[in-house]
């Protein structure tokens, strides 16, 4: 493949080319891209750029800088993108003003947008990796169909006019339907049109017959598309520039009226996560009582994800993270290292969740340490801890601040070499990582969170060679204003300093209680 892209770049007589990061249909990472096959770099996110040399730059946020490190040699370099800064200004730092850079078909069209802000001389080329529609049978999750026709008119509502949807989140939410096509999410390959005629186009058999939607295979979608004289809807953030370039009269939405209703959910949804947490929290217990000396990374990750399995899980809702002693400053570690075995003292941190019967992801993050802890280790625990309560009693509803909140006090007291390298959280639905909303120092200052809207609170505090710390709770803001964790699963006793706690963080940790 990196031959192929080495010769793409002398035929267009260009100096870069920008390597293929997501999968057309998912827009997300996957084994498949360019990028992971050329580099091996299996993150959530990430950019590359091969230049004609045969030499790469890795471009990777703080979460994957100890990741893409080991990743480095003479042929790949590791460009490490910190907290803040932009993507675009990054590609600046490396690429000269006049060199031509060769861009896949399928870059998201919001990513194209902002780095041709940079990057001024480019020429767009077809994709190299082909693959075959997928055809399975999807679940249908709605109460009845008429429940899903208020729905899905609610959604043509908000646009008024013909409405492109190609996320594939959203068109499974329109619809209640969920597949299993891609790892790690509930939803299927797919495009849904609404206009006089709405039309799902999928290869995939349906359970039910709607009767509001004709159901046409994705071979018919490029003709269809490209004949459509009527101006179409298209949100930026969730199409590709393929799929863009194919509309004869595009009009770009800087609202997204639909992920703002997903963002906030019914309460069917909201006692079906009840419900979800219930059994990721007795998943966790089980598998903490599994765990024993000796042990490496790869066993207990496989022993939590069977305890998730007999916790009717039907699936992981994202890569298991699961990182033993110095790998845990690694902020998304998924190499499970056979031969890192857990000793005396040894903290080890569990990211996780998984996918029940609705198709809703979970998230959440423990730290373990079952044989003991060193006195650094106990006072960082305990400092990350009073960073979640805090942000969790505060009052807040606003996301930029209860991710100030959080930082103000790590950054206040965190030991030397160790940082909070992350937004504090972020949206959860079909996707484990669903906007809005997003709790970070980028937030809209002005946007507020509302009623039954989820959303996770993870502060943590990592030093590379030492350890990480990290805790995670999957929230909602109740009717009154007030935000509720989902899940109820202990914090660690022999961690915490409970010197370091005030009143009103000690009355708050006995919503959790403690794992002796």
């Amino acid at each position: 493949m990196k031959d192929k892209l080495l010769e793409k770049i002398a035929k267009f007589g260009a100096d870069y080319v920008l390597l293929n990061s997501c999968d057309e249909f998912s827009r997300e990472h996957g084994s498949h891209t360019e990028l992971a096959k050329i580099t091996g770099f299996s993150g959530t996110e990430g950019e590359a750029l091969l230049d004609k040399s045969g030499k790469i730059t890795l471009f990777v946020d703080p979460r994957y800088h100890i990741t893409a490190e080991n990743l480095a040699n003479e042929n790949l370099s590791v460009y490490k993108v910190q907290m803040g800064e932009k993507l675009t200004d990054a590609f600046s730092a490396i690429i000269p003003k006049k060199a031509k850079i060769l861009i896949n078909e399928n870059i998201g069209l919001a990513r194209f947008l902002r780095y041709t802000k940079c990057l001024k001389n480019y020429e767009i080329t077809d994709c190299e990796e082909k693959s075959e529609y997928k055809t399975s049978i999807l679940k249908y999750i709605g109460r009845n169909l008429e429940n899903t026709r208020k729905r899905f008119e609610k959604i043509q509502k908000l646009y008024k006019q013909n409405y492109l949807i190609t996320d594939l989140d959203k068109i499974a939410y329109a619809l209640d339907l969920r597949g299993t096509d891609y790892d790690f999410k509930s939803c299927f390959e797919a495009r849904l049109y609404l206009g006089e005629k709405s039309i799902l186009f999928t290869n995939h058999k349906l359970p039910i017959n709607f009767d509001f939607v004709e159901i046409q295979p994705l071979e018919k979608y490029n003709d269809f598309i490209k004949n459509q004289e009527n101006t179409i809807l298209i949100e930026e953030g969730s199409i590709t520039l393929k799929d863009y370039s194919a509309i004869n009269s595009p009009k770009l939405i800087k609202k997204d009226k639909l992920a703002n209703l997903m963002g906030a959910k019914n309460a069917d949804e909201i006692k079906h996560y009840k419900y979800a947490f219930s059994m990721l929290d007795k998943a966790l217990a089980s598998f903490r009582s599994k765990i024993e000396l000796g042990m490496n990374e790869l066993e207990l990750k496989n022993i939590f994800e069977e305890e998730l399995k007999k916790a009717g899980a039907y699936a992981p809702s994202f890569k298991t993270l699961l990182a033993i002693g110095e790998n845990s400053a690694s902020i998304h570690y998924s190499n499970y290292d056979k031969n890192k075995k857990l000793q005396k003292n040894d903290v080890v941190l569990l990211d996780c969740g998984g996918f029940w019967d609705l198709g809703y992801a979970t998230d959440i993050t423990r730290v373990f340490a079952p044989f003991g802890a060193s006195e650094k280790a106990k006072k960082v625990y305990t400092m990350v801890l009073k960073a979640n309560l805090k942000s969790y009693i505060s009052g807040s509803s606003s996301p930029y601040e209860l991710d100030k909140i959080a930082r103000d006090y790590l950054e206040s007291v965190a030991p030397e070499g160790f940082d909070f390298s992350h937004s504090l959280g972020h949206g959860i639905g079909q996707n484990v990582h669903q906007a809005p909303p997003t709790l970070s120092p980028m937030a809209d200052k002005k946007f507020k969170l509302k009623p039954n809207m989820t959303f996770t609170i993870e502060p943590g505090l990592y030093k590379e060679g030492e350890f990480g710390i990290r805790l995670e709770n999957s929230c909602y803001l109740d009717k009154n204003g007030k935000i509720q964790s989902f899940s109820k699963f202990p914090y660690e006793k022999n961690l915490i300093d409970f010197d370091m706690l005030d009143k009103k963080e000690l009355e708050a940790l006995e919503e959790w209680g403690l794992n002796e």
